[in-house]
């Protein structure tokens, strides 16, 4: 016998007001005919003041709704803001006669400011008399962030923003009647700890330094494993995906086998770098000259940037064949079932990996510091040549150096068509993203 079921979706009202009333508009997005938003929905409402007045502060919304991140600025009297529709809502937004209307704020906003002697948080809005002297003061320098991935950031003071200079402590002046709103704002600089642990015997150099752990965000951070006497690094653990770190550097950047790794501090790091005692009498990785050739038309006589190559022999990759992984940034990874490719020191992109071959993508872009080393000038190739390392990490690695030679057009970014498991690259564009069938390639770029 059929069951039917009917699905309903709760919605709660939002009562929304100026107060006085008259004295300005509120708008919310996303709109309502009728002022019922779903349960759990997230709205972004918006105070205008009318003439001669300023928005102050919000009346019957929470100070801080846990829903929301801190970092998002969305708490005390931010506006716009943004609030979950957890239950009914009735709120105001409150008005004051006036438009010298004095801001002292934050950025970013909910930190700690002290105005004349007594602590507020922040975004901080008053009135003050034209011509009164008033004094603003930092006391604390580094205050601790929060929000749902802020448990170990920091917030450090910089200076002021507006030509207020660096110190903590300023004094400034009431605005004329007529003047317009004036705002105030401490700047601060946020910061993400490293927190990294060795699991075995070694250590992991980090590069910059940090006397604390702490880094400006957005720093790319160099570590690179470095075991002690008898030991291998294996992998990273509790490595969070990193996406953002450059691909043209000569490190992995998203990979838990990566040595070195660059990260991009957007977030705080929680992880560990497992060693492991060097394995005796494990098979070590045999391939020669001879067995690097073209995936598209199997030569074997020299590589060439952009190129994808197929190298076989034995004992270089998992027993069964692991395809190329393309990350959420549409990037193909370098490290693939722990198996790495290097020319000349810089990571190679992965198309498949297995005991008996591994395929790769040659690099195009080289760091700065590689740049006295490649292999593409067309004056020198003839006399230089390309070095190849395979490794995988914890187990041993060969070397083995093959001839190098210019592409035969120098807008050659792509070359070659290979089927990977269940996808299938017709190429690969010059930062290791997939082509899109539907993403027709510039003119200048030449498939082959």
């Amino acid at each position: 016998m059929p069951v039917y079921n009917a699905n309903f979706v709760r919605y709660f009202r939002v009562n929304a007001s100026m107060n006085p009333a008259g004295s300005g508009t509120i708008t919310l997005d996303p709109p309502s005919a009728d002022g019922f938003h779903p349960q759990g929905s997230y709205v972004r409402i918006t105070a205008t003041a009318a003439a001669g007045r300023s928005f102050y502060q919000w009346v019957g919304l929470e100070s801080f709704p846990l829903s929301i991140p801190e970092e998002a600025g969305d708490i005390y009297n931010a506006n716009p803001r943004s609030f979950n529709v957890s239950r009914p809502k009735t709120f105001s937004a409150q008005t004051l006669a006036g438009v010298n209307l004095v801001t002292v704020n934050t950025d970013p906003p909910n930190r700690v400011i002290e105005v004349d002697g007594q602590t507020s948080g922040t975004p901080l809005r008053t009135f003050w008399t034209p011509g009164s002297r008033h004094h603003l003061a930092i006391k604390n320098l580094t205050q601790q962030g929060g929000g749902l991935i802020e448990f170990s950031s920091r917030d450090v003071f910089t200076g002021w923003v507006g030509g207020n200079g660096t110190d903590p402590a300023i004094d400034v002046t009431g605005p004329e009647f007529t003047s317009g709103p004036v705002s105030y704002t401490a700047k601060f600089v946020k910061q993400y700890k490293a927190d990294v642990s060795i699991v075995g015997q070694g250590t992991v150099d980090m590069t910059p330094k940090s006397a604390d752990g702490y880094y400006d965000a957005n720093t790319v951070v160099r570590l690179t494993p470095q075991p002690a006497a008898g030991n291998r690094f294996f992998d990273w653990y509790g490595m969070p995906a990193n996406l953002d770190a450059r691909y043209s550097s000569d490190a992995p950047t998203n990979n838990v086998c990566a040595s070195p790794l660059l990260y991009k501090m957007d977030r705080p790091i929680l992880a560990s770098a497992q060693m492991t005692p060097a394995q005796s009498g494990a098979a070590k990785p045999a391939i020669t000259a001879g067995s690097i050739s073209s995936a598209a038309s199997g030569v074997t006589d020299a590589v060439s940037p952009g190129e994808i190559l197929v190298l076989y022999g034995q004992n270089l990759g998992p027993k069964d064949l692991v395809p190329g992984n393309v990350s959420p940034a549409a990037r193909l990874d370098n490290c693939l079932a722990r198996t790495l490719v290097y020319f000349d020191g810089v990571p190679a992109p992965l198309i498949y990996s297995a005991a008996g071959q591994v395929s790769a993508i040659v690099r195009i872009r080289w760091p700065e510091r590689a740049a006295r080393k490649s292999c593409w000038n067309t004056k020198t190739a003839v006399r230089m040549r390309s070095r190849c390392r395979w490794s995988r990490p914890g187990r041993h690695s060969s070397r083995l150096t093959v001839p190098a030679k210019a592409p035969e057009r120098s807008s050659i970014p792509i070359i070659g068509s290979l089927p990977i498991g269940t996808l299938s690259f017709a190429a690969v564009m010059r930062n290791f993203s997939p082509l899109a069938a539907d993403r027709p390639h510039p003119a200048a770029w030449t498939v082959r």
